[in-house]
């Protein structure tokens, strides 16, 4: 299997488990970033929003793993999905000065996936 493809691939698994997670298991996942003691309105739009906005480019990339004419498209859509998450962590833990391991931990995800899809992207042969 080739980089690109593991790119592809990885993404499109971070996006679908934790969509699907966010789904059956809102409550403990919105908790690790201290959304705690919502209204089940909130709960439910969070669910929705949380789940449909990973479900949905997960399962497009792990389509788009049959199709090579897709491969540089689907590896651009995890960078630049990737790098834009790092970034806007970064800088609202800049203007909230909230750092802690809980963001830690995901730049330490969201950044070298990122990267990864970059270099998938550079590596998938052009249309």
């Amino acid at each position: 299997m080739n980089l690109t493809k593991v790119a592809i691939g990885w993404c499109g698994g971070i996006f679908l488990l934790f969509g699907i997670a966010y789904v059956v298991a809102a409550t403990p996942m919105l908790a690790l970033a201290g959304l705690t003691e919502l209204t089940p309105s909130g709960l439910s739009d969070l669910r929705v929003m949380y789940g449909a906005l990973q479900i949905v480019p997960g399962a497009f990339l792990l389509h788009t793993l049959s199709r090579p004419t897709l491969h540089r498209t689907a590896a651009a859509l995890c960078a630049s999905y990737f790098a834009c998450i790092a970034s806007i962590r970064i800088g609202s833990v800049l203007i909230d000065h909230s750092a802690n391991q809980y963001h830690l931990a995901a730049l330490a995800v969201e950044i070298p996936t990122a990267l990864l899809g970059l270099l998938g992207m550079m590596r998938a042969p052009k249309d």
